[in-house]
């Protein structure tokens, strides 16, 4: 995973120029997105849960003329070990996502920001805290009818508006700190998180 996102990373800033160049006079857009994310937890706080499967869904916005975007994202989901089974993860964030144009259709992104988590469990104190995340992945862009949301044979009919819809597959991880309370002697939790992730986005012109 960590050799993935190296290379992707690498791919970015040997295209970055080419996809500057690219960038064309456009206006400023919204959009929405949803994604599936599988988390493997290191550091201190594998010892309350090691995997997490969650569901984030966002806003986002990119102004004119611009290769960046600006996030607000949230998420939950659950332990999947065993001796965590009754934990759960819940979050917030904000991000930057720094997109690089390659094709037409075709772009790579990075993206860094800042969360907000909890982590409550059946069985122990609920723990909450910040994190630093990053990642960086690669986006397919497609315009299809809009009226195929409603109807799926209608995204092969000439008939209606045209949408985006970009679906796209991120690798990346997380860096931060949970706790009971601010207390020095209260439990606290580093970690750090690798993790994968996929989902569709809806709107924008990516």
């Amino acid at each position: 995973m960590r050799l993935a996102l190296t290379v992707l990373i690498i791919l970015g800033l040997v295209v970055a120029t080419q996809g500057q160049a690219q960038a064309q006079a456009k206006p400023s857009s919204f959009y929405v997105f949803e994604g599936l994310t599988y988390s493997q937890v290191h550091g201190e706080l594998s010892a309350r849960t090691s995997e997490v499967l969650q569901i984030q869904l966002g806003v986002g916005y990119q102004p004119r003329n611009s290769l960046w975007a600006y996030e607000l994202m949230g998420r939950g989901g659950a332990a999947l070990d065993a001796s965590s089974a009754q934990a759960s993860l819940l979050g917030w964030g904000v991000r930057a996502k720094r997109l690089i144009p390659v094709r037409q259709h075709f772009s790579l992104y990075g993206r860094a920001g800042l969360t907000e988590n909890l982590l409550t469990d059946t069985y122990d104190s609920d723990l909450v805290g910040f994190g630093l995340e990053y990642g960086a992945g690669a986006m397919a862009s497609f315009r299809v009818r809009a009226l195929g949301f409603l109807f799926w044979p209608a995204f092969f009919m000439g008939v209606g508006p045209k949408v985006n819809v970009s679906l796209w597959a991120d690798l990346g991880g997380e860096i931060g700190n949970l706790h009971t309370g601010h207390e020095r002697t209260s439990e606290n939790y580093d970690y750090r998180t690798t993790s994968a992730s996929y989902g569709v986005t809806l709107g924008g012109r990516f």
